[in-house]
């Protein structure tokens, strides 16, 4: 029951989170298409990035359960070529989709984005495709430990609800912005907002943080190097 309990919970949560970005939008009263805008991208930027967070946990359980991620340790392969060989196609997919997604979304709703910097906006979004993997990846070290795909989804909720895709850092209590601050996903979103126009928070140049966002993705892509060196726990002994 206890298990059930949380189990409900968290997906409570998440349905809320997912309602924010409307009700603030509403409250402060800004323009249709700025509302529009910001919930479409948060949307979709929500499956796009937690799809492929989760997407690396579920990979790496069915390994487990196949029993192959044994017999891949045991020949040398390493656990980021095992869940990296498996993200590839789905990544491509989902991002296509997501391009799609929008796309037709801004024709059907005659939505305006008005933005010059095209290519800045494709660097950020390859950002955050890396930084999702290496995220994705790290906690499906420990969806694995335990077994539990759940792991994944817990980890990521606390991740997700202090990144600033969701709705914007304005309205956290500032006691808890120190943990949007450390959250590696919110400066490629701060940034991916700026690039649109649409309301952002780090109040720093473009390419300031554009260079701070590489230099966090260098930091996530050793800490997959570090992870994959570890023993993982394939056997469920």
């Amino acid at each position: 029951m206890f298990k059930n309990s949380i189990d409900t919970l968290s997906i409570q949560v998440r349905t809320v989170t997912t309602l924010l970005p409307f009700l603030i939008m509403t409250i402060v009263g800004t323009s249709q298409n700025d509302k529009t805008i910001f919930i479409l991208t948060s949307f979709l930027l929500t499956l796009f990035i937690g799809n492929n967070v989760i997407m690396c946990s579920i990979y790496a359980l069915e390994e487990k359960r196949k029993g192959r991620g044994n017999y891949y340790q045991v020949i040398g392969i390493k656990p980021n070529t095992i869940i990296l060989g498996n993200m590839i196609p789905w990544i491509i997919i989902s991002f296509f989709s997501t391009i799609l997604t929008f796309s037709l979304s801004i024709f059907i709703f005659h939505i305006s984005v008005l933005s010059s910097h095209l290519l800045e906006i494709v660097f950020v979004i390859i950002i955050l495709t890396i930084q999702s993997y290496c995220i994705g990846f790290v906690i499906a070290y420990f969806a694995v430990l335990k077994n539990n795909i759940k792991t994944a989804f817990y980890i990521f909720s606390i991740i997700q609800f202090f990144s600033g895709y969701i709705y914007p850092v304005d309205y956290i209590p500032a006691p808890l912005r120190y943990l949007v601050y450390v959250n590696p996903f919110f400066y490629g979103i701060d940034g991916f907002r700026q690039l649109l126009q649409l309301d952002y928070f780090l109040d720093i140049s473009l390419y300031s943080k554009l260079g701070l966002v590489s230099f966090i993705t260098v930091i996530l892509v050793l800490g997959v190097k570090i992870i994959s060196s570890k023993n993982w726990k394939w056997d469920n002994a």
